[in-house]
């Protein structure tokens, strides 16, 4: 599975574009570890290897990662990133609230 297809490229939003809406910030990407929790929400792409967004991890946090990182990464045992072909578009905060109400169950 190709991660960021051609198509997303010019869809996605430069670096700092959005940073002045917060968590209000739109996720167009998600690319995820299929063995465990870890994602990696896109919000915005410096146009060649850098992403900004959300990470879900160890570390939960907003930060930038790198295309080339996703595309390396690796789990215990040898799966790759996918990219969630299923992702629709979602704020930062409508997904840290579906991940809330997701804990609670």
């Amino acid at each position: 599975m190709e991660l960021l297809p051609e198509a997303y490229i010019n869809k996605l939003p430069k670096l700092y574009e959005q940073a002045w809406l917060g968590e209000n910030a739109v996720i167009f990407i998600k690319y995820h570890d299929p063995h465990n929790n870890n994602a990696w929400y896109v919000t915005e792409f410096d146009g060649k290897d850098t992403f900004f967004g959300f990470i879900l991890g160890d570390d939960t946090r907003l930060g930038y990662f790198r295309l080339q990182e996703l595309k390396d990464y690796k789990n215990e045992l040898g799966l790759g990133v996918e990219r969630d072909d299923d992702f629709k578009p979602a704020t930062i905060k409508e997904l840290k609230h579906l991940l809330a109400r997701h804990d609670k169950a």
